[in-house]
């Protein structure tokens, strides 16, 4: 139990240092409950031997938001494939149950990222000797993604060290959704306005027909041609 407390207490401080590191957003994290099922990649260490095997369940949770962060709990369980030939005896990975917290900050509009840890228990089967109950530390980190209103698709890295020289590490796909809260906005991208066209220059007709610019002085008309005077008679 020594051992647990004081890795809680390590993933805390880890936590800690990666939200205050996460860039500074106005966007809120969603909040309120959300729940979820997920699957994926489970590599298990046994005394002496490793197994990899698929791992699926559901998980559920509450998170409350302060400023652009929040702060949640999770409760998970899980069953997975994962066994192995050990001295001659099979050894299987039952279930897992998992109880925890999670601190999420927004890295963009529409995505969100976490760290979490907490206590997970296990459950290893012998064959022809029963099993047994392991207790345990988790730790890990996701991303989520919006899709669709409160619905969120994710991903999520894991590992958990129990007692007895187990661990196992887990890579899981995540979808999930989320009940009470409002989802996150999708800003729309910024389309920069068509530029106006320039409006028409002023014209001016001139008395000989032509058109200039309204700024523009007309020809003067030409001179009229000189009359030669007639002769004066005797």
């Amino acid at each position: 139990m020594e051992y647990i407390v004081k890795t809680l207490l390590i993933s805390a401080a880890v936590a800690a240092t990666v939200l205050s590191a996460a860039p500074a957003s106005a966007q809120s994290v969603p909040t309120g409950a959300r729940i979820e099922g997920l699957v994926g990649y489970d590599r298990v260490k046994f005394p002496g031997d490793h197994a990899g095997g698929i791992f699926g369940g559901v998980g559920a949770g509450y998170d409350i938001g302060f400023g652009s962060s929040a702060f949640g709990v999770d409760v998970e369980g899980t069953l997975a494939t994962t066994d192995q030939e050990y001295l001659g005896v099979n050894v299987k990975a039952g279930r897992d149950l998992y109880a925890g917290g999670r601190l999420s900050f927004a890295l963009s509009p529409s995505t969100i990222g976490y760290v979490k840890a907490g206590y997970t228990n296990a459950r290893v089967k012998v064959d022809g000797f029963g099993g047994d109950n392991l207790d345990g530390v988790r730790v890990g980190a996701g991303v989520q993604f919006l899709l669709t209103g409160s619905t969120y698709v994710g991903g999520e890295y894991r590992y958990s060290n129990y007692e007895a020289d187990w661990s196992r590490h887990q890579l899981a796909l995540v979808l999930g959704t989320r009940f009470g809260s409002a989802p996150v906005a999708v800003e729309a991208p910024v389309v920069a306005p068509a530029p106006e066209a320039p409006a028409p220059a002023a014209t001016q007709t001139c008395a000989d027909g032509s058109v200039i610019l309204a700024t523009d002085v007309c020809p003067q008309p030409p001179a009229p041609p000189a009359v030669a005077p007639s002769g004066e008679r005797g």
